[in-house]
């Protein structure tokens, strides 16, 4: 049986902060002031399993008595008078507002001057908190919530409601300020953030611990911004530094990151010490850098490597920064969906298994798709770019907004950027997926997870979804890598994608790049997150059926019922007629030297799956 919850309060008692920490119940809807404007009863009827959060509903107790009574959950949210009071005193000319109204036209105060009369708003706390005193006086379910005791009693309100969601993130929203009056001092939570870090930075290497001949190509090179032990509060990584060219100028600097370039800035920023420390070389006196490296998409625990772009078209490495992120990206908003992402390389029967396991009640997925991008992809791009630097502001504009930070001493705004911002970005994708697959199946009741396919070979996406998802789960699709490999060259005549005459000058090298980095990729996955993720072989799927969607449907907790089990598998009768016929075709069809390369460029990823 449904259960309302309403929490009454005086105003400038953090009743927004309230609702913001109850966003994270998941059993539960929300809102704050979420009836206003409506006239009688419809004040207060809200929907089942609702807890509205409103210091209006104090004029409207009459009304909570009729319709509720002694059957909702009631909280009496409390601030300390003198605080509240203060608070109240700044709003005395806002449009609307509550305090003007209480001293002129319920106090009749005439014609005072009453723009600064904290004794009226000192009355106003005292009359609302005796009129909510005495009407949950018979009440049995209550509770009376301290703001300056927040967490111990949020901790007492969640046992108290059966609350389910995430607890810690609620608990985390009392250490921000919400709908503040506005100060000429940090916010509580910028002073919060410089307390708790997001990352920290395990090892900073650069110039001198490389070979001599990559030294020889530079005069001097460092990074002034980052050292080992730092502690940052962002989702970006600030890299300034500068570097000087021996025989070439170093015209970019690249950040790679698992072997793909994510960020390439010019070096043209002024060093007048360099310039100072090299006057005989013109270039010194512009050879610095400044790159803020978005983490989000990142592993947990990453190495960066900066490399130096000559203006000859030759790349060196400058350096590597290994750093440890210490928390993902924290989201408002609880999902009510989880993802179950398929994670494979290449033609390894991971749209098979999609359309299979689509199959249950519990999931939803769109099968049968025409292309390779998942739907959340969407919105993961969507966080990736607009939570970038480039996000927002073009070059010139960043510069210009940090220097007025930095001059005007602008924290507030910095803090915004670098962690509200992306946290609110990242609140808005969760629900958007929520959204989009709830109606892809809007008469399913039982919706438990969406299920997609990701390309290990690019981790950026897989590693966000893993971010925004900590409860998610994910299966590793794997396939004989001979039998993917074959499949990939035109003389298969399969058809599928993969071997580009225009990228790769021979059939070997292609087969040694796949084998560097979509298998080295796919191994390197399961040995970071093999705890944590499920292992399935194609040809177990194709041979053994059942047992091998049994133990899926397991490691999912879901129905996993003979007769669940023979629903979904109609579809691989009737969808694949003999597909045991394609398995090991590599031992008859792929020329004996591309057999024994594939073998060796995949020899660890081959025995780690059993294929050796």
């Amino acid at each position: 049986m449904g259960m309302n919850v309403f929490v009454l309060c005086t105003p400038r008692s953090s009743s927004y902060t309230f609702a913001k920490a109850c966003t994270y119940i998941s059993n539960y809807r929300v809102a704050h002031e979420s009836n206003s404007g409506l006239l009688g009863k419809k004040r207060v009827v809200y929907p089942e399993n609702h807890i509205e959060v409103d210091n209006r509903l104090a004029w409207f107790l009459g009304y909570l008595d009729e319709l509720y009574g002694d059957n909702a959950f009631y909280v009496h949210l409390i601030r300390n008078k003198q605080k509240t009071a203060i608070s109240i005193n700044k709003r005395w000319n806002l449009p609307a507002s509550i305090i003007n109204a209480y001293g002129r036209a319920i106090l009749v105060r005439g014609d005072r001057q009453l723009e600064n009369d904290l004794e009226v708003c000192e009355d106003y706390y005292e009359t609302v908190t005796k009129n909510i005193q005495l009407f949950l006086k018979d009440k049995s379910h209550k509770i009376v919530f301290k703001v300056e005791n927040a967490q111990e009693n949020f901790r007492e309100f969640w046992q108290k409601i059966g609350a389910k969601g995430n607890l810690e993130l609620a608990l985390e929203t009392w250490d921000r300020k919400h709908n503040a009056s506005p100060k000429n001092q940090d916010s509580i939570q910028v002073r919060k953030m410089k307390e708790k870090a997001l990352v920290e930075i395990s090892n900073v290497s650069f110039g001198a611990n490389f070979p001599e001949f990559i030294q020889q190509e530079f005069r001097g090179c460092n990074i002034d911004s980052l050292k080992k032990g730092d502690r940052l509060n962002t989702y970006f990584l600030p890299i300034i530094g500068w570097v000087l060219g021996q025989k070439y100028q170093v015209v970019t600097v690249e950040v790679v990151s698992e072997g793909i370039v994510v960020e390439t800035v010019p070096v043209d920023i002024a060093r007048p010490g360099v310039s100072k420390q090299f006057p005989e070389i013109p270039a010194a006196k512009n050879s610095g850098f400044s790159i803020r490296v978005g983490l989000l998409g990142l592993p947990m625990a990453s190495e960066l490597t900066l490399q130096a772009v000559l203006e000859n078209g030759s790349r060196f490495p400058l350096g590597n920064i290994k750093f440890r992120r210490l928390q993902g990206l924290k989201s408002w908003y609880s999902p009510k969906i989880q993802p179950l992402a398929i994670s494979s390389i290449g033609p390894s029967g991971a749209e098979q298994l999609l359309q299979l396991l689509v199959g249950h009640p519990s999931l939803v997925g769109i099968s049968e798709s025409t292309n390779d991008t998942p739907p959340s992809y969407y919105w993961l791009k969507l966080l990736a770019e607009l939570s970038s630097e480039n996000g927002i502001f073009d070059a010139s504009t960043q510069r210009n907004l940090r220097s007025k930070e930095q001059r005007f001493k602008l924290s507030n705004l910095s803090f915004w950027r670098e962690q509200t911002y992306p946290e609110n970005l990242g609140s808005f994708c969760l629900e958007s997926i929520d959204g989009f697959y709830s109606n892809v199946q809007a008469e399913a009741s039982e919706i438990t997870y969406f299920v997609e396919r990701y390309d290990i070979s690019r981790p950026k996406f897989l590693n966000l979804l893993s971010e925004l998802y900590p409860e998610g789960k994910e299966i590793i699709l794997v396939r004989d890598f001979r039998d993917v490999v074959y499949s990939m060259l035109p003389f298969s005549g399969r058809k599928c994608a993969g071997f580009d005459s225009k990228k790769f000058k021979s059939y070997q090298q292609f087969v040694y790049h796949f084998g560097k980095y979509s298998v080295g990729s796919l191994l390197a996955r399961w040995k970071e997150r093999s705890p944590h993720i499920y292992f399935v072989k194609y040809e177990d799927l194709i041979l053994s059926p059942e047992p091998t969607l049994r133990g899926i449907l397991e490691y999912l907790s879901v129905n996993s019922s003979q007769e669940v089990i023979n629903t979904m598998l109609k579809k691989i009768t009737k969808n694949n007629s003999k597909p045991e016929a394609l398995l090991g075709d590599w031992q008859y069809e792929m020329p004996a030297s591309l057999q024994v390369l594939c073998s060796e460029v995949c020899e660890a990823a081959l025995q780690e799956f059993g294929y050796s």
